[in-house]
Protein backbone atom coordinates (compact mmCIF):
# COMPACT_ATOMS: atom_id res chain seq x y z
CA UNK A 1 0.00 0.00 0.00
CA UNK A 2 1.56 3.27 -1.15
CA UNK A 3 0.48 5.49 1.75
CA UNK A 4 0.77 2.97 4.58
CA UNK A 5 3.26 4.02 7.29
CA UNK A 6 6.74 2.56 6.76
CA UNK A 7 6.06 1.81 3.07
CA UNK A 8 8.98 2.85 0.90
CA UNK A 9 9.82 3.64 -2.70
CA UNK A 10 13.25 3.98 -4.19
CA UNK A 11 14.43 5.22 -7.55
CA UNK A 12 17.99 4.36 -8.52
CA UNK A 13 19.58 6.17 -11.44
CA UNK A 14 22.21 4.02 -13.12
CA UNK A 15 23.22 4.80 -16.67
CA UNK A 16 20.37 7.31 -17.06
CA UNK A 17 20.88 10.55 -18.97
CA UNK A 18 18.81 13.35 -20.38
CA UNK A 19 19.98 16.05 -22.79
CA UNK A 20 23.56 14.74 -22.41
CA UNK A 21 23.44 15.10 -18.60
CA UNK A 22 24.22 11.84 -16.82
CA UNK A 23 22.28 11.17 -13.59
CA UNK A 24 23.58 8.81 -10.91
CA UNK A 25 22.31 8.13 -7.41
CA UNK A 26 19.19 7.35 -5.44
CA UNK A 27 15.94 8.99 -4.39
CA UNK A 28 14.11 7.34 -1.48
CA UNK A 29 10.67 8.06 -0.04
CA UNK A 30 9.33 6.55 3.17
CA UNK A 31 5.84 7.14 4.55
CA UNK A 32 6.22 8.18 8.19
CA UNK A 33 2.54 8.63 9.02
CA UNK A 34 -0.82 8.85 7.26
CA UNK A 35 -4.26 9.84 8.44
CA UNK A 36 -7.49 9.84 6.46
CA UNK A 37 -10.70 11.50 7.60
CA UNK A 38 -13.93 12.43 5.85
CA UNK A 39 -12.43 15.82 4.96
CA UNK A 40 -8.78 15.21 4.15
CA UNK A 41 -5.83 12.87 3.82
CA UNK A 42 -2.61 13.90 5.56
CA UNK A 43 0.59 12.00 4.79
CA UNK A 44 4.06 12.68 6.19
CA UNK A 45 6.97 11.48 4.07
CA UNK A 46 10.71 11.31 4.55
CA UNK A 47 12.59 12.08 1.31
CA UNK A 48 16.31 11.39 0.98
CA UNK A 49 18.45 11.89 -2.09
CA UNK A 50 22.05 11.31 -3.07
CA UNK A 51 22.35 12.49 -6.68
CA UNK A 52 25.25 13.40 -8.97
CA UNK A 53 24.73 15.11 -12.32
CA UNK A 54 27.60 14.87 -14.80
CA UNK A 55 27.51 17.35 -17.68
CA UNK A 56 28.96 16.95 -21.18
CA UNK A 57 32.10 18.91 -20.19
CA UNK A 58 32.63 16.50 -17.22
CA UNK A 59 31.69 19.05 -14.57
CA UNK A 60 29.50 17.64 -11.82
CA UNK A 61 26.79 18.83 -9.49
CA UNK A 62 26.28 16.84 -6.28
CA UNK A 63 23.26 17.02 -3.95
CA UNK A 64 22.49 15.05 -0.80
CA UNK A 65 19.25 15.95 0.93
CA UNK A 66 16.95 14.88 3.74
CA UNK A 67 13.45 16.39 3.79
CA UNK A 68 10.30 15.75 5.77
CA UNK A 69 7.28 16.60 3.66
CA UNK A 70 3.60 16.76 4.65
CA UNK A 71 0.85 16.40 2.05
CA UNK A 72 -2.55 17.68 3.15
CA UNK A 73 -5.09 16.72 0.50
CA UNK A 74 -8.47 18.41 1.03
CA UNK A 75 -11.05 16.00 -0.37
CA UNK A 76 -13.97 18.42 -0.86
CA UNK A 77 -11.82 21.12 -2.47
CA UNK A 78 -8.48 19.80 -3.81
CA UNK A 79 -7.32 23.32 -4.75
CA UNK A 80 -7.05 24.05 -0.99
CA UNK A 81 -4.51 21.24 -0.58
CA UNK A 82 -0.94 21.97 0.52
CA UNK A 83 2.51 20.43 0.40
CA UNK A 84 4.80 21.51 3.23
CA UNK A 85 8.56 20.99 3.39
CA UNK A 86 9.19 20.99 7.13
CA UNK A 87 11.66 23.17 9.01
CA UNK A 88 14.78 21.17 9.85
CA UNK A 89 15.03 19.63 6.38
CA UNK A 90 18.52 19.98 4.90
CA UNK A 91 20.61 19.60 1.76
CA UNK A 92 24.28 19.89 0.93
CA UNK A 93 26.49 19.46 -2.07
CA UNK A 94 28.72 21.12 -4.63
CA UNK A 95 27.95 23.11 -7.76
CA UNK A 96 29.55 22.63 -11.18
CA UNK A 97 32.46 24.88 -10.17
CA UNK A 98 33.19 22.68 -7.14
CA UNK A 99 31.87 25.21 -4.64
CA UNK A 100 30.21 23.62 -1.62
CA UNK A 101 26.90 24.67 -0.12
CA UNK A 102 24.52 23.77 2.67
CA UNK A 103 20.81 24.53 2.85
CA UNK A 104 18.44 24.39 5.80
CA UNK A 105 14.72 25.06 5.88
CA UNK A 106 14.35 27.35 8.86
CA UNK A 107 10.59 27.97 8.58
CA UNK A 108 8.13 25.52 6.97
CA UNK A 109 8.05 26.01 3.18
CA UNK A 110 4.43 25.75 2.01
CA UNK A 111 3.12 25.20 -1.51
CA UNK A 112 -0.62 25.70 -2.10
CA UNK A 113 -2.37 23.76 -4.87
CA UNK A 114 -4.46 26.78 -5.86
CA UNK A 115 -1.27 28.73 -6.57
CA UNK A 116 0.28 25.89 -8.57
CA UNK A 117 -2.93 25.59 -10.60
CA UNK A 118 -2.77 29.34 -11.31
CA UNK A 119 0.80 29.02 -12.65
CA UNK A 120 2.71 30.17 -9.56
CA UNK A 121 5.33 27.52 -8.85
CA UNK A 122 7.02 29.15 -5.85
CA UNK A 123 6.04 28.43 -2.26
CA UNK A 124 3.62 30.86 -0.63
CA UNK A 125 5.55 31.00 2.65
CA UNK A 126 8.64 29.77 4.41
CA UNK A 127 12.34 30.43 4.74
CA UNK A 128 15.51 28.69 3.54
CA UNK A 129 19.08 29.55 4.51
CA UNK A 130 21.96 28.73 2.15
CA UNK A 131 25.63 28.94 3.09
CA UNK A 132 27.95 28.93 0.08
CA UNK A 133 31.63 28.07 0.35
CA UNK A 134 31.33 28.29 4.16
CA UNK A 135 31.32 32.07 4.02
CA UNK A 136 28.37 33.69 2.24
CA UNK A 137 24.89 33.31 3.73
CA UNK A 138 21.74 33.75 1.66
CA UNK A 139 18.30 33.81 3.28
CA UNK A 140 15.34 33.22 0.97
CA UNK A 141 11.97 34.29 2.36
CA UNK A 142 8.93 33.29 0.32
CA UNK A 143 6.54 35.58 2.19
CA UNK A 144 3.44 34.75 4.14
CA UNK A 145 0.49 33.65 1.98
CA UNK A 146 0.31 35.31 -1.45
CA UNK A 147 0.35 33.45 -4.75
CA UNK A 148 3.15 35.34 -6.49
CA UNK A 149 6.63 34.98 -7.94
CA UNK A 150 8.44 37.21 -5.47
CA UNK A 151 11.17 36.23 -3.03
CA UNK A 152 13.00 38.36 -0.50
CA UNK A 153 16.70 37.52 -0.56
CA UNK A 154 19.01 38.66 2.24
CA UNK A 155 22.78 38.62 1.68
CA UNK A 156 25.12 40.03 4.32
CA UNK A 157 22.23 41.86 6.05
CA UNK A 158 21.06 43.53 2.80
CA UNK A 159 17.60 42.50 1.56
CA UNK A 160 16.23 42.75 -1.97
CA UNK A 161 12.94 41.52 -3.36
CA UNK A 162 13.14 39.76 -6.70
CA UNK A 163 10.53 38.47 -9.10
CA UNK A 164 11.27 35.05 -10.54
CA UNK A 165 10.18 34.57 -14.16
CA UNK A 166 8.32 31.51 -15.38
CA UNK A 167 11.58 29.92 -16.57
CA UNK A 168 13.15 30.15 -13.11
CA UNK A 169 15.42 33.14 -13.78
Amino acid sequence: MRLKPQSTRAITFDGFSRNSIKVDGTYNVTVIDSTATNTDVIVTFSHTTAITLTFANNTTLVRNASFNVVWDYVIANPSQSTITHKAGSTAEGTNRKGTGYTMAITKDVVYRAECLLAGYELPVSGTKTFVVDQKTTYILDYGTTACDNTISVTINAKTVTITVSGDGN
